[in-house]
């Protein structure tokens, strides 16, 4: 089936080529009757229109507006939305490629022995693209629906343990950060307050959890800022987007660290609603050091990548971002500065 997705490509493309070569002459035409109309003369490199050509301009505009598939099928030289906007729906072509010439598909024809060889690629001359390549999907499924029944048969669950009684409502879950043996769970319970729960699940302390409240205060302002989204920036650095209540169109980028929020960790039982649990908060904004970047976008949400040390926020209208590069950790820095050592010590050894 693959084989036949990519001869329906092909047939494709030539289809295309074709009527990029219809309008290029089309338009060649329409040009060469505005210099005559103003009394120019014709650039020397425009090829003499001939006859044939003449014809396929004429049947080219006399069919320009047939948008219908079903209008004329017979006509081949329509408009060009008509040939190839026909291979991007899902239904037989109404008009088909021309093989004329192709002396493989006359070999083929000729011959039912070599044309119904399971080797020989097989043809569907009167499918779309769309259909094809949904039969593609489906040959691929085929293949892997054998190991699939196969892994399935030879692993079955051992034990399902409910570890987050949320109650009612639900609290969404906004993101999570999973290492070797320990779980990193982030909620916005409320929009003024962030929970970071650790789950271990290691042989010596499975499932044992720990749970964190923190609230983000300024001293100069009254209020707790607020929490528009969050996001895990590494395994050690929780990102989240603030926003001052009175300014709200002033964000900023808040980067939690994790190792200072375990020290705020109270033990959790699992299977405790989350509702009926409470926890003070502590405020995170005099964690030290405090690292955090302002903007003067209204932000509605964010993205951050550690690897890339980037973060870009989307605006409450959805039509304008803004890329922060955000800073190196002091580990980076200080590596930054051993190699610095180093290239120096080699330039003093030259």
């Amino acid at each position: 089936m693959n084989g036949a997705f990519v001869i329906k490509a092909s047939e494709m493309q030539e289809t295309l080529d074709g009527s990029v070569a219809n309008f290029r002459a089309f338009f060649k035409w329409l040009y060469s009757c505005v210099l005559v109309l103003m009394g120019e003369p014709i650039p020397p490199n425009f090829e003499k229109t001939t006859q044939r050509s003449v014809m396929n301009i004429s049947t080219f505009i006399q069919n320009f507006d047939c948008y219908g598939y079903e209008e004329n099928p017979t006509v081949k030289n329509k408009f060009m939305m008509e040939r190839i906007g026909q291979y991007l729906i899902d239904r037989d072509l109404t008009i088909k490629h021309e093989s004329e010439g192709n002396d493989w598909a006359k070999l083929l024809e000729e011959n039912e022995c070599l044309r119904n060889h399971p080797t020989t690629m097989p043809h569907y001359p009167e499918k779309s693209i769309v259909q094809l390549l949904a039969m593609l999907k489906d040959s691929v499924f085929k293949v892997f629906k054998a190991p699939m029944r196969a892994i399935n048969d030879a692993m079955a669950t051992v034990y399902l343990y409910n570890c987050f009684n949320f109650g009612s409502p639900d609290i969404p879950m906004s993101s999570i950060s999973i290492s070797k043996e320990v779980m990193y769970f982030a909620f916005i319970q409320s929009s003024k307050r962030v929970q970071l729960l650790q789950v271990h699940f290691n042989e010596t302390n499975a499932f044992e959890g720990r749970l964190g409240s923190f609230r983000f205060n300024q001293q100069s302002l009254a209020e707790s800022l607020k929490i528009l989204d969050l996001q895990f920036y590494s395994k050690d650095i929780l990102s989240l987007l603030l926003n001052e209540c009175d300014e709200p169109r002033r964000s900023c980028i808040f980067q939690l660290s994790i190792p200072l929020a375990i020290e705020h960790f109270r033990p959790f039982e699992l299977d405790t609603e989350f509702q009926q649990y409470y926890s003070e908060s502590v405020n995170a904004w005099d964690f030290v050091p405090r690292h955090c970047k302002m903007s003067d976008l209204p932000a509605s949400r964010f993205a951050v990548s550690g690897t890339r040390r980037l973060c870009v926020l989307l605006s409450e209208d959805q039509r304008n971002i803004q890329l922060f590069e955000l800073e190196c950790d002091d580990e980076d820095v200080q590596e930054d500065a051993d190699m610095s050592a180093v290239h120096s010590d080699d330039l003093d050894l030259l």
